[in-house]
């Protein structure tokens, strides 16, 4: 018998295998995040095309998905003070739905105020698209199932959660992300939409809130709490609402000294009910913020600097430093901001520093971090152009930070606001300064 040995394999020869294996890892790894990075410049499937054309409108945050045929966006008003704020809403939401999945059966809104959640809204898909077609807002508002959402974060009585997977704006998709991807589109420029549909929109929403009645304020002697439980009761007089018995149960037990919070929800539900109880829906912006989406849909992206600039929002592992380190931006030292001879313009820096900068010279700004508060105080805020022509403020020579604009300007809602942001990482956001 033949005895059989083992062989020896040379050190070298394992040596070679282990590299093999490492390179082929590397590659593999290379073009899965390659395939990422493209898919980020892909055209948007339903989901990101919803949160897209919301964001458009100045939904700062919104979630949207479809599960069983039926479709589901949650949306946050960012600045609810007005009845027609809410239609505004509902209608945007509903258009949007009825132009991202067409074949769906049923759609739903879920309508929030801040942490303050106010109204499911249910329709039948095909009662939705054929008001939209007609641009028919009081056709819509007949055609949908409306439940109070006070009382808790869900409530039993609410038909339809927002589906597990879900996609969500600050959660999935960060807004700056979704901001840069629609003006690479063409959508959105330094003042707001650019397409089409938007100019109309804009008048419609800006006729809905000049035409709303004025909302009295309470007397000398009369509690704010009282006074809206009245609009309450008015409003709900003309609705058969599902959840109205907690929103009432709510309201009354408030006590004497109820709290500017508490009093500022119970605004909100007053001012969703409301809108229900209107008799009559004022403009349409159905049929516009239906084409927008399909706009939004299929708009191609712009190759070069603003497809680059959608690879920097997103943190892409791809995305050229030409779009992500401030330093190798285009300097422009005359836009160059110095704290010390004041801050008397209008750029960025300036507004920055004069709503939000500490004591001292030259001031200071700061921002919590979890390791607790940073703050930069530079001689001289440096001015970079980026080749989409963003700017960017860094924080001295030797500065971590820098400013840019991080403002959403919607054809319905518009925040201005300063984005502190990593000076090499430029889509990493540390902080939002509300701007003049």
């Amino acid at each position: 018998m033949t005895a059989v040995g083992r062989i020896r394999v040379p050190r070298q020869v394992w040596v070679g295998f282990a590299l093999l294996a490492l390179t082929l890892c590397g590659v593999l790894l290379f073009h899965a995040l390659a395939d990422a990075d493209r898919a980020l410049l892909a055209p948007s499937g339903p989901e990101e095309t919803v949160l897209r054309s919301v964001r458009l409108a100045g939904f700062e945050q919104a979630a949207t998905g479809s599960d069983d045929a039926t479709a589901v966006l949650r949306m946050d008003i960012p600045a609810l003070s007005s009845v027609p704020d809410v239609e505004i809403a509902w209608q945007t939401g509903f258009a949007t739905l009825a132009a991202a999945y067409p074949g769906a059966e049923r759609y739903v809104l879920h309508i929030r105020a801040g942490d303050v959640a106010l109204l499911e809204l249910e329709a039948p898909a095909d009662v939705v698209r054929a008001a939209v077609e007609a641009d028919d807002a009081g056709a819509l508002r007949a055609g949908f199932v409306a439940r109070s959402m006070a009382g808790s974060e869900e409530p039993s009585y609410v038909g339809t959660h927002l589906p597990a997977d879900a996609l969500t704006i600050g959660a999935q998709l960060d807004g700056e992300y979704l901001d840069a991807k629609n003006r690479a589109a063409g959508l959105l420029g330094e003042s707001g939409p650019l397409a089409v549909p938007t100019a109309s929109l804009a008048d419609a929403a800006l006729a809905a809130r000049r035409e709303a009645p004025g909302v009295p304020a309470p007397g000398p002697d009369e509690r704010a709490v009282d006074l809206y439980l009245e609009r309450l009761g008015n409003a709900l007089g003309e609705l058969e609402l599902a959840g109205a018995p907690a929103l009432l149960d709510e309201v009354r037990s408030l006590g004497a000294s109820p709290g500017r919070d508490a009093i500022a929800r119970i605004r909100s539900h007053v001012l969703a009910i409301e809108a229900l109880a209107v008799p009559e829906s004022g403009a349409s912006m159905l049929a516009g913020v239906h084409r927008l989406t399909e706009e939004v849909a299929s708009a191609p992206l712009t190759p070069g600097a603003p497809s680059d600039a959608v690879l920097a929002a997103a943190g892409a592992a791809d995305a050229p430093a030409t779009a992500t380190d401030v330093r190798q931006f285009e300097r422009v030292s005359t836009l160059d901001i110095r704290p010390s001879q004041g801050a008397p313009g209008d750029a960025l820096p300036e507004q920055v520093l004069r709503l939000h900068a500490r004591g001292g010279v030259p001031p200071a700004i700061a921002w919590s971090t979890p390791g607790g508060v940073v703050s930069v105080a530079p001689e001289v805020w440096q001015a970079y152009l980026r080749a989409d022509g963003a700017l960017y403020w860094l924080a001295g020579d030797s500065g971590e930070v820098a400013l840019t604009d991080g403002s959403i300007r919607g054809w319905a809602f518009s925040q201005n606001r300063a984005a502190l942001v990593d000076a090499s990482r430029t889509g990493t956001v540390h902080t939002y300064f509300p701007a003049e």
